[in-house]
Order: structure tokens, then C-alpha cells, then sequence
């Protein structure tokens, strides 16, 4: 029943907007039809280059997150550690931080070239500040709370980093996952908006250039699908994982 109720805005819109596109032609060419949609949905799927972009766009978002996350966990580690070197390097990273992807797009297509690992330097990039702000904060945090008990305890700086550190900063690492999966693809789409002959971005790109709108919400829809689906699928891995950790019988 709860299902039912939360489907009803959803159908409701649908249906609106179904009708609208039935009574104005250019609110139809504006903004296209679920009807229309559909129909475009059917003939697409069946195109072996439309999974291949879909592939190319989800390889490139999750090998430069996958990079940006341990780079970015890695540095984060290291500012909590030495105090000096996360006081030296944090206006920089603040800086860094600041600017737009799409300020610097331009230069990675010159540095790195147009191919596949141009995208992934990029999406590495975009990710790798938010991980080293949530894993510093997180490991701060941890340390804060649990520091003077295996201070008491007698344990060692790297008994505190293995045991109580990184273990305390997994939720502030999904955390950044979760953001950072969003943050991927806009990468991806940003490196393919520059120069890209396939991938998602391509596709949403040559479709506008057409005013093919039926395709270009098919393309953003598949996109927030699948970082949708990777959050869910992060948020279900840590709780699997937790649940082992406390209780492995």
C-alpha cells in the first residue's frame, strides 16, 4: 500500500504530462512524451553501441573513482597523522578544490589526450578533494573519542590507526561514496561533453545538437539511474559488512 502511495505523484506527472503533449505539438517538441519516450526506449535498447556507451561512461566513472577515493584516503590519512603537513597543504587543497571541472576540462583533453584516460583523471580529480575532507574529519572525529582510552590502554600510534582510525572512518568514507558516484559521472559527462565519440555523454550531447529531447531524457534518466543504484549498493555493502564485523557466527 505504501508503495501505491508513493508511486501516485510519479503516475500523476506521467499522466499529465502525457496529456500535455497531446494537446500542444510544441510542448511535445519542447519536452517530448513518455509515449514518445518509450517508443525511442524500444528501438535503442536494442542497439549494441547504445550498451556500449553505457558501458564506456560507467567504466570511466568507476576506475577514476575508484583512484580518486584511495589517493583521497590516502591523503587524508596523512594530514590527521602529521598535523603539520594537513596545516601546510589544507590552503591548497582548499584552492585546488575551488575550481570548476569545467574550467579545466579543456586542459586535460591537451595533457591527456581524448581517449579513455583523459576521463578518468578527470573524474579522479572531482572525487579525490571529497575524500580527503571527509576522511580527515572523520578520522578527527574517531580520534577525538577513542584517542585517551588506548592512550590509558598503552596502545601504539599504529595499533590507534588500524584499529580505531580506519574502522571509525568507513562511514565517513561511504559517506563521500555516495556523494562521490554523483560526482563521477558529472566527471565522465564533462570529459565526453569536451571531446567523446561514445559514452553516455556523447549520446545526450549529439541528441540535443538534434532537439531529440525523447533521447536526451533517456540518456540523463539512465544516468541518475545508475547512481541511484551504486549508492543503494554501497549503503547495502557497508551494512552487510557491519553486521559481519559484529557479528561473524
Amino acid at each position: 500500500m505504501r508503495i501505491a502511495l508513493k508511486l501516485l505523484p510519479a503516475l500523476f506527472a506521467v499522466s499529465l504530462w502525457q496529456l500535455a503533449a497531446w494537446s500542444d505539438p510544441e510542448l511535445a517538441f519542447l519536452f517530448s512524451s513518455p509515449q514518445e519516450i518509450w517508443r525511442v526506449a524500444q528501438v535503442d535498447f536494442l542497439l549494441p553501441e547504445f550498451w556500449q556507451g553505457i558501458f564506456i561512461t560507467l567504466s570511466e566513472s568507476l576506475v577514476g573513482l575508484f583512484i580518486g577515493m584511495i589517493c583521497g584516503v590516502v591523503l587524508g590519512l596523512l594530514c590527521w597523522s602529521f598535523p603539520t603537513l594537513g596545516d601546510l597543504l589544507k590552503p591548497y587543497l582548499g584552492f585546488f578544490s575551488a575550481i570548476p571541472l569545467f574550467a579545466v576540462a579543456p586542459m586535460f583533453i591537451v595533457w591527456f589526450g581524448t581517449g579513455f584516460q583523459a576521463k578518468c583523471v578527470m573524474v579522479a580529480l572531482g572525487v579525490f578533494f571529497l575524500f580527503v575532507k571527509q576522511v580527515g574529519e572523520g578520522a578527527q572525529a574517531c580520534s577525538q573519542q577513542f584517542s585517551v582510552f588506548y592512550e590509558v590502554m598503552g596502545c601504539s600510534r599504529f595499533q590507534l590507526i588500524y584499529y580505531v582510525i580506519v574502522p571509525g572512518t568507513m562511514r565517513w568514507i561511504v559517506s563521500a561514496l555516495e556523494l562521490g558516484f554523483g560526482v563521477a559521472f558529472l566527471g565522465a559527462f564533462i570529459g565526453e561533453f569536451v571531446s567523446s565519440e561514445s559514452g553516455l555523454g556523447h549520446y545526450i550531447l549529439r541528441s540535443a545538437s538534434l532537439y531529440d529531447t525523447a533521447r536526451v531524457l533517456i540518456g540523463v534518466s539512465i544516468l541518475s539511474t545508475l547512481v541511484l543504484f551504486l549508492q543503494w549498493l554501497s549503503r547495502y555493502a557497508f551494512k552487510s559488512l557491519s553486521g559481519l564485523a559484529e557479528d561473524p557466527l
